[in-house]
């Protein structure tokens, strides 16, 4: 299989991304995240519509676009000399189809829909996904892993390519399910063991039926004839209750009306108890009429008495009211004068005072501004002082020359603690020019401290280079060393015979190589310490002077709050300068009121005079208002005169010398009789209500001895006896009580039968069951044994262990073949059951650990290789290799592009990686950029490898 062109549409990040694959290496490069691996992706979701987490995380989302809507994925491939083409979209629906290219340039759809294009691609490629996944598709850190890891994890992972991993989990998973079946198998041997005591226990529950069922014939007799003795006499019973009912209602009636009879003799008696009280109130009634007639003349009286009281007092007010009023005019018309010019004088007074708070006011101003300025002043001395103390550490931590430079020769000492013209910022606008001469100092102290460092690492990578290359010499030299020391007379490498000279002179050719590989190596890592001290002391430099490009920053920002203080002290200054002359304006003001205020003094008493004079008259009012009201009150005193004349001439105990006490002592006692004589009035007024209640009391009582004569006649016409209604009833209840407990016992006897039925019905089933389970314990039993059968099949010792052995064989001979295009030195290579490799060459056999790193990585890679040809059988001409150089240091990444360089065998081979120098071994580079979140393709094809 050749892949030819792949087409992304909306898939991942690529948003319209054709890419067309040429025989021979391809390079997929770019940054991490830029695109590389979705290319795979787009592969292996074609071919298979494999992919990891949700459909919908593939289909790349916009502002305007959402999950649901169109992604695409075309890819075309050449296998067995056929061209074909797969399409995959995703839309509201998945769709696929499979296309093959017809040899006259049409085409033809050979299949659709996801499952039907699987399955034909399967065919085609004689591979499903999961193995295309492990032969073709080689996934990150395998090649490392087949170098690096233990030999039982090269072991699983090499099983797990070959799918023993999944033989183990099929191993594993088996168990539980066996497990399951031993469980089922357990209770159903459980449950078909009591099918002989299912059969006794329906024997003996049929005896118990048949016994039960005699038991109930006989019963139901016995219950037959009670009934029938019932029925007689719940019909004598009938009858006989109707009679009883009758006797029983007017035995009722009878009671009732004699219980009235009683009640009505009672009530009429009370009633003429309270008409007899109620007469005797009316004769105390009588004796109380004439001292309630008194009660108002009294009252009256009273009234007057109080009222003239109260009068004669309002009229000596009002007499000293008018007096005092006619004396408060004369103070006002003489105290007019002096009050006049005490109003003049607080009128000048009252301008002052609004002069004397405006100028006041602006003094507050005054003083705040000065305070701003103080305070503003002191930061900005602060400010600077920072500022001259960062430019002198500075000038000793990089030993800088400030007075050197071209546009800025500032002296810190204009900036004293003394006043300074801070009208005139031109020397202060310098120390901006200070700033600027810096960050060109340090850009250029950095730049060349960052280029030194560059050229000592790289200085340190070439030395370090050097020095592994002697140490695999030393290395390559101790081994045949070792070797031709323990043999005699014969050559170690090509077992040839030597003589002893010559194993001496091979010894001491050996050891030079070794003494000076090691001399060599001491002398570089000398070299390299002292270009490490020298790395440190340009890294402390680079360090100092990136940290005083953050302090850069910083104190700028001094120097800019510095500079809008100054702004600040200036606009100060113009403001004092329009207050120069408050003060001077204050002190005159405070002369005018201090002047003022004498000449009020002169005129306060009389203005003090007046306005209390003003004041009482606004309290007592109109003088004409007064007048009248004295008139008023002359007028009432005469009224309430006459009506104390008028209640003397209807009471001769009433005069004018009467006392107030012996009054009101008087009205209480005509008061209390009043009270009693109302009581009496209202109480007397059920007088006629009486007298007509016992009226109908009477009345009532004729009516119901009449009603009770009636009933007595009724009850002796009504034919009843007690004694035969209580035998008739006796004989009833008797049986019913019987036949209760006739039908509780047949109802029993019933209930066990229906029981009994039930149970025999239930054995019956179970042993119909139990037949059922005996069969399936059967199937079970032998359905455990194939799981069995299967399990002990996948296990490591069946097929797994036939799997390894088959493909071991195989795998070698293609791990062999590989390994032969690189033109080592080595004559044959061997894996053992282990997967653990050895090589043969000239100095014999060598494990995987003694080989040096451009071997090991050669045996891993054409392991690797090996592995997808025996799984793909043999039918290999594509590899894809997702960042095969991760996990490997420098050494091993450069001859890992070596041995790529030299795969001649293989027609196309698809890497997609983010280390730039493996572009040395492509044949063709794809470069894969994102802007904006989409991924960008740039083919260069073509490319000429050294």
């Amino acid at each position: 299989m050749i892949f030819t062109r792949l087409t992304l549409k909306d898939f991942k990040s690529h948003k319209d991304s054709v890419i067309d694959f040429k025989p021979g290496i391809s390079i997929i490069v770019g940054e991490n995240g830029a695109g590389k691996s979705s290319i795979l992706d787009g592969i292996s979701f074609a071919l298979f519509k494999q992919f990891n987490g949700k459909i919908n995380d593939l289909v790349r989302i916009t502002k305007n676009k959402h999950s649901h809507e169109l992604m695409s994925v075309s890819l075309e491939f050449i296998s067995n000399g056929k061209e074909y083409i797969v399409n995959r979209t995703r839309g509201s629906t998945s769709k696929a189809e499979l296309i093959v290219k017809d040899s006259d340039g049409g085409s033809t759809k050979i299949s659709s829909g996801d499952s039907s294009v699987n399955k034909e691609i399967q065919t085609i490629l004689e591979m499903d996904g999961e193995l295309f996944l492990n032969a073709i598709y080689i996934q990150q850190g395998e090649i490392a892993n087949l170098i690096s890891k233990s030999p039982s994890e090269k072991k699983k992972l090499i099983g797990r390519l070959l799918g023993v991993e999944s033989l183990e989990k099929a191993w594993k998973n088996s168990l539980p399910l066996i497990n399951i079946y031993e469980n089922q198998k357990s209770e159903l041997d459980g449950r078909t063991a009591s099918s002989l005591d299912l059969n006794n226990d329906l024997k003996n529950k049929k005896i118990i039926f048949e016994e039960i069922k005699i038991k109930g014939n006989g019963i139901e007799k016995e219950i037959k004839e009670l009934e029938q003795l019932k029925s007689l006499k719940a019909n004598e019973k009938l009858e006989m209750e109707k009679s009883k009912s009758t006797f029983d209602k007017l035995n009722t009636q009878l009671i009732n009306e004699n219980e009235n009879t009683r009640r009505v003799i009672n009530e009429r008696k009370k009633l003429q108890e309270q008409l007899e009280n109620l007469k005797n109130k009316e004769k105390e009634m009588l004796s109380l009429e004439k001292f309630s007639n008194k009660l108002p003349i009294y009252l009256e009286f009273l009234e007057s008495v109080n009222n003239l009281e109260h009068l004669t007092k309002d009229r000596d007010n009002y007499e000293e009211k008018l007096a005092n009023i006619r004396k408060q005019k004369n103070i006002i018309k003489n105290e007019e004068e002096g009050y006049n010019h005490y109003l003049q004088v607080q009128e000048k007074l009252n301008v002052y005072n609004d002069r004397k708070s405006k100028l006041e006011s602006e003094l507050g101003i005054i003083k705040e501004l000065e305070k701003n300025r103080s305070d503003i002043k002191k930061e900005f001395y602060e400010n600077i002082a920072l500022i001259e103390n960062f430019f002198n550490e500075t000038s000793k931590s990089l030993n800088i020359d400030f007075s050197t430079f071209e546009n800025s020769k500032i002296d810190f000492s204009n900036y004293d603690k003394e006043e300074i013209d801070f009208s005139n910022q031109k020397n202060f606008k310098e120390i901006s020019n200070n700033f600027k001469d810096l960050k060109r100092i340090i850009i250029d102290f950095k730049i060349e401290a960052e280029s030194k460092i560059k050229e000592i690492d790289s200085k340190s990578n070439n030395i370090s280079k050097k020095v592994s290359g002697l140490e695999e010499g030393i290395n390559s030299a101790k081994e045949p060393l070792l070797e031709i020391k323990k043999v005699d007379n014969q050559c170690p490498i090509c077992k040839s015979d030597i003589t002893e000279e010559k194993k001496n002179n091979l010894i001491d050719s050996y050891n030079n190589k070794i003494k000076f590989n090691q001399e060599s190596i001491d002398k570089f890592n000398n070299e390299l310490k002292k270009i490490s001290n020298e790395k440190s002391i340009f890294k402390t430099k680079l360090d100092e002077i990136n940290s005083v490009e953050k302090d850069i920053q910083i104190k700028y920002k001094y120097y800019e709050i510095a500079k809008k203080e100054l702004e600040k002290i200036s606009d100060i200054d113009v403001k004092l300068k329009t207050y120069e002359d408050t003060r001077d304006k204050l002190d005159n003001v405070l002369l005018s009121i201090k002047d003022q205020n004498k000449l009020q003094k002169i005129s306060k008493e009389s203005y003090d005079k007046y306005v209390h004079a003003s004041g009482s008259l606004d309290v007592l009012g109109k003088e004409y208002d007064t007048k009248d009201k004295l008139r008023e009150l002359e007028r009432s005193i005469d009224i309430e005169v006459e009506k104390l004349k008028v209640a003397m001439s209807k009471d001769s105990y009433l005069s004018p010398d009467i006392r107030k006490e012996d009054l009101k002592n008087r009205i209480d006692d005509l008061r209390d009789k009043d009270k009693i004589y109302n009581q009496l009035k209202g109480e007397i007024v059920q007088l006629p209500i009486l007298e007509s209640q016992i009226k109908n009391k009477s009345d009532e009582f004729d009516t119901i001895r009449s009603k009770v004569d009636n009933i007595e006649n009724n009850i002796k016409a009504c034919n009843y006896s007690k004694n035969k209604y209580e035998n008739v009833v006796f004989t009833y209840e008797r049986s019913e009580e019987k036949l209760k407990i006739l039908n509780k016992e047949i109802n029993e006897i019933k209930g066990k039968a229906t029981q009994i039925i039930s149970d025999i019905e239930n054995l019956t089933v179970k042993l119909t069951q139990n037949d059922i389970l005996k069969e399936k314990l059967e199937n079970i039993t032998d359905y455990l044994k194939l799981l069995k059968d299967i399990r002990e099949l996948f296990s490591k010792d069946g097929i797994q262990k036939d799997l390894r052995n088959r493909s071991k064989p195989l795998i070698q001979k293609n791990t062999k073949e590989f390994f032969e295009q690189f033109n080592f030195n080595y004559s044959d290579l061997k894996i053992d059951e282990d997967y653990n490799i050895s090589v043969f060459g000239p100095e014999g056999e060598s494990k995987l650990d003694m080989v040096s790193g451009g071997e090991k990585i050669a045996i891993a890679l054409a392991l690797r290789l090996g592995i997808t040809k025996a799984m793909s059988k043999g039918n290999i001409e594509t590899i894809l290799l997702d960042e095969p150089t991760i996990h490997l240091d420098s050494f091993r990444r450069h001859e890992l592009i070596y041995l790529l360089r030299q795969m001649s065998s293989l027609p196309q081979m698809i890497i997609v990686t983010h280390d730039s120098e493996l572009e040395n071994a492509a044949d063709n580079i794809i470069k894969v950029e994102k802007n904006d979140g989409i991924s960008k393709i740039n083919v260069m094809s073509n490319v000429i490898s050294e």
